[in-house]
C-alpha cells in the first residue's frame, strides 16, 4: 500500500520490538519504524528514571523526530503510552491503533529495573491519564483478543467508545494476537490505514 506516513509500532512490557516481526512480515506496506523502549533490550539514557510520565516524553520526542502525519501502533504498555501521546499532541499523528501483548522471554537487570520504575509510576494511571482521552481526535483502531485472560475484550471496547474509535476482537486469541494471528493483525491494520477513518462500530475478526 503506497503511502508517504510512516507507521510507527510501540511494543509493550516486559517486551522489545521483536514482537511485532511477524505482523511486519504480513504487511504490504515496508514503511515501519520499530522503537524500543529505553531499558527493554537497549541502555537507557543517563539520567532517564523509567516513570510513566518519563517514557510519555520519550516517545514524544520519538514521534515528533518523525515525517508526520504518522500513523502508530501500540501494545500493552505501549498501548497506553500511544493513547497517552495522542491525547496530550494529537497534531502530526494521522491514526492510531493499539491492543495487549507479547510477554519478553529474556528479561535483564536493566529491564527489571525499568520494568519496577514503570509500575510504581503507574498507579493511578487510569484517573490520571482517563481525561485527556476526549482530546483524541485522530482516528483510532483498538484491537483486542477475544480470550485476553489479562484484560477482558470489554475493556478494549470501553476503550473505543470513548475515543471514537473502531473495536476488533479477534476469534480464539488471548493475549498475544500479534503472534498467534499475525497476518489477521496486518490484515485489520492496513484496512483501517487504506479506509483512512475509524469507527465505533464493534468488529469481530474470523478465526479461520
Amino acid at each position: 500500500m503506497p503511502t508517504t506516513t510512516p507507521a510507527v509500532f510501540v511494543h509493550g512490557v516486559p517486551d522489545t520490538p521483536r514482537v511485532w516481526r511477524a505482523v511486519l512480515a504480513h504487511l504490504v506496506r515496508r514503511d515501519v519504524v520499530t522503537l524500543s523502549l529505553p531499558g527493554f533490550g537497549c541502555p537507557a539514557p543517563a539520567g532517564f528514571d523509567a516513570t510513566k510520565e518519563a517514557y510519555v516524553r520519550w516517545l514524544l520526542d520519538e514521534l515528533a523526530g518523525q515525517p508526520g502525519p504518522i500513523d502508530v501502533v501500540g501494545h500493552d504498555w505501549g498501548a497506553l503510552l500511544v493513547v497517552r501521546a495522542v491525547s496530550l499532541a494529537p497534531r502530526g499523528v494521522r491514526s492510531w491503533a493499539v491492543g495487549a501483548a507479547e510477554t519478553a522471554r529474556h528479561v535483564d537487570p536493566t529491564m527489571k529495573r525499568s520494568i519496577l520504575a514503570l509500575y510504581r509510576s503507574a498507579v493511578h494511571v487510569g484517573r490520571e491519564w482517563y481525561e485527556d482521552l476526549a482530546r483524541i481526535t485522530a482516528p483510532g483502531l483498538v484491537l483486542w483478543g477475544e480470550h485476553d485472560p489479562y484484560a477482558a475484550a470489554r475493556f478494549g471496547a470501553r476503550l473505543a467508545e470513548r475515543t471514537g474509535a473502531r473495536f476488533v476482537c479477534l476469534a480464539g486469541c488471548s493475549h498475544w494476537w500479534p503472534l498467534e494471528r499475525p497476518d489477521a493483525v496486518a490484515e485489520e491494520l492496513e484496512r483501517f490505514w487504506e479506509d483512512g477513518a475509524g469507527t465505533a462500530t464493534p468488529m469481530r475478526a474470523g478465526s479461520g
